[in-house]
């Protein structure tokens, strides 16, 4: 009597594959949808007001790392613009500032909340309005403390567009200013919804 020994090989190892492909796929869709953010980019406008000047005009772009470096919060590195007059002195005050602030966000869903706090970078450049080439007390570089409080609600049915509305401040030696900002914000999400 002759046993013959049958290779199942083959469909074993072929088994296993298909198990290592659709369990994850399926752990994944047990999951709850989240929304987490992993990256957004922003594009704002705002008014600016200076101490000691009239209100002017704000630009910002940003770009935030989500869950940097603690779970739950983004890094933020953003560049803003504002210009803006002393009549009283005639003076024209622009800022360029380069910022590193860290968030923290509250909520998940449509609308949420956020905070940050960092540091900033000011380029200032006044000058005299009748006489540009003549410089101000405030022209130059100052680091700057910068503050943030927002809040965004999403856009559109998959959530990666949101519209936000913050009020930044910044303290620094001097000039001081406010600003309040609106725009809309770009959402790079790892899942969508929430």
């Amino acid at each position: 009597m002759r046993i013959e020994r049958v290779d199942r090989t083959g469909p074993t190892a072929l088994g296993l594959l298909l198990l290592a492909l659709t369990v994850p796929d399926a752990a994944r869709a047990q999951q709850p949808r989240t929304g987490v953010q992993f990256a957004s980019f922003d594009v704002g406008i705002g008014a600016v007001k200076p101490e000691d000047a009239s209100a002017g005009l704000s630009y910002g772009v940003g770009f935030d790392l989500a869950n940097f470096p603690l779970r739950g919060g983004s890094t933020r590195l953003g560049f803003r613009f504002w210009s803006a007059t002393d009549e009283a002195a005639g003076v024209d005050i622009d800022d360029g500032l380069l910022e590193l602030l860290a968030k923290a966000h509250v909520g998940e869903g449509r609308v949420r909340g956020y905070a940050g706090l960092g540091l900033g970078l000011h380029f200032f450049s006044a000058r005299l309005a009748e006489m540009p080439e003549v410089k101000d007390g405030r022209d130059g570089f100052r680091p700057g403390l910068e503050v943030l409080l927002g809040v965004e609600t999403a856009v559109g049915r998959d959530r990666f567009l949101a519209a936000f509305v913050e009020a930044r401040g910044s303290i620094v030696s001097r000039p001081r200013h406010a600003i309040v900002h609106a725009g809309l914000r770009v959402r790079f999400d790892r899942l969508s919804g929430g």
